[in-house]
């Protein structure tokens, strides 16, 4: 049966709405499903995790204040259909904005509405944050996965998107451009109920109050689970306000097990914090040849960011490996870059270390471990170490020092760090390798250490992600999308 025939109210979304004044929910899910249905390639990135297929022949159909058939008393805010030949998935859409926060009741009796209906998905929408769009704010039973598909979004993590999209001319079409670029706008706006800030719970606070007092977690569970609910939002803000102010992809990496298991994730971070406390992610830059780890101490009020432990290329003297890795950095007010420098058959976690304002301050003469007369180093690593202090404990300091230093980072180190490669053979097919007269012409292998110019990488990887569309005056509606 065609869920078609099973909606006994609802419309399709409609771009520009005829609401109440005061209907800012039903007028945010209207414009976001319209242009779902408008945009392909908008649908296709918010969709993603839910492995939607979307192509040249998919159809995409929303509709808002749907009612099902024997179900009546339910109204979700809308209902996304996609349509690729006979197959058919569907999603029931639930959304918040401004202050309000999705509700547990709300949310299971929509999850077994859904189930009943035979709708495949249900996501929802607010100011809050996930890790990933595939895990949930909200407590999901895993009775409920086995029948359907859960998801959120921030409407943050929509903005992003939207603004990923127009500001790299990734539409073909300039009427979708338009549109697209319009509703960014009112995302942007105050009216929307689209917040691009973010607040931690009253629990943060006690959390750090009850390590600082060296006092057991024993018994503090929805404090701690609270902070853990904080920090991943907080990780999922940050990984979002950095790829709007550089216009690029940001990506939280983690194990398969931790993607695919949204509760053995929470829980690790759960055990983390209480033999540890610290708190960790790591981001990914597209573009960038290496990921950057974010470390917060909850015991030393500091936060710790930096990259993971890298190569030297071969075939350089210990003083001029130095010299190499120290230029991996950029000075930058406020941000004294600390490199790790290591040699082989060094002790193990034994390192050389020195801040790049010691480099500077000692006129590049930094003493070196008594293995750099026999051999140069092989491997290192950049971080920087920021002193929170009580700072820790104020929500939107906290916040902006992370968000700060996230995006410091990235312009001192990341955004042009080079990475020693070394190109593996070319392996050639047997056959193909062999003209017709048997004489060999395959290439030869090539195995040669070379440094890979940030600047070639992100232009080959542009290439791939971005497509640059021929030059037309006035395709976007703002000027710094022409």
């Amino acid at each position: 049966m065609d869920i078609m025939e099973k909606l006994v109210g609802g419309e399709p979304a409609r771009l520009i709405p005829i609401l109440a004044e005061g209907k800012k929910e039903e007028r945010a899910s209207s414009a976001l499903l319209a242009t779902i249905s408008i945009v392909p390639d908008f649908a296709k990135k918010l969709l993603e995790p839910f492995n939607v297929k979307i192509g040249s022949r998919t159809t995409i159909e929303c509709f808002t204040e749907v009612r099902f058939d024997e179900y009546e008393e339910l109204r979700p805010d809308g209902l996304i259909v996609v349509r690729n030949g006979k197959k058919v998935w569907t999603a029931i859409v639930e959304s918040k904005v401004g202050t309000a926060k999705l509700e547990q009741t709300q949310f299971d009796n929509y999850a077994n509405l859904a189930r009943k209906c035979g709708v495949d998905a249900l996501i929802t929408f607010s100011n809050q944050y996930a890790v990933r769009s595939d895990h949930h704010p909200l407590a999901v039973p895993n009775k409920t996965l086995k029948f359907i598909q859960v998801g959120h979004i921030s409407w943050l993590a929509v903005k992003s998107e939207a603004l990923l999209l127009c500001s790299n001319r990734g539409l073909d079409d300039p009427e979708q451009a338009f549109i697209l670029t319009e509703f960014l706008r009112f995302l942007s706006h105050d009216a929307s109920g689209v917040s691009s800030t973010i607040s931690l719970s009253s629990a943060w606070p006690e959390v750090l109050t009850l390590i600082q007092s060296g006092i057991s977690f024993r018994g503090k569970d929805s404090q701690v689970f609270s902070a853990v609910g904080d920090w991943h939002q907080l990780s999922k803000f940050t990984s979002l306000e950095l790829a709007m102010r550089i216009e690029r992809p940001v990506s939280i990496e983690m194990s398969s097990k931790r993607m695919n298991d949204p509760d053995f994730n929470f829980k690790e971070d759960v055990d983390l914090l209480k033999a540890k406390q610290i708190f960790t992610t790591q981001y990914q830059v597209f573009g960038c040849d290496s990921s950057m780890k974010v470390k917060l101490d909850l015991s030393k009020k500091t936060l710790e960011i930096e990259t993971p432990r890298l190569p030297i290329l071969g075939g350089k003297g210990s003083k001029a490996s130095v010299s190499w890795v120290v230029k991996q950095a950029q000075e930058m007010p406020e941000l004294d870059p600390i490199f790790k420098i290591y040699w082989p058959r060094q002790r193990e976690g034994k390192s050389l270390d020195f801040s790049l304002s010691d480099f500077v301050n000692k006129k590049r003469q930094i003493e070196l471990p008594p293995q750099a007369k026999k051999e140069p180093p092989t491997s290192f690593v950049v971080s920087i170490v920021v002193d929170l202090g009580a700072d820790i404990k104020r929500s939107k300091r906290l916040i902006d020092t992370l968000s700060g230093s996230v995006a410091n980072f990235y312009d001192a180190v990341l955004k042009d760090l080079k990475v020693a490669r070394i190109a593996t053979p070319k392996v050639v097919n047997s056959h193909s390798a062999i003209d017709d007269g048997g004489k060999d012409v395959s290439e030869p292998n090539v195995s040669v250490s070379q440094e890979v110019n940030q600047g070639e990488l992100n232009s080959r990887r542009s290439s791939v992600f971005f497509r640059i569309l021929p030059v037309r005056n006035r395709r976007y509606l703002d000027d710094r999308y022409n």
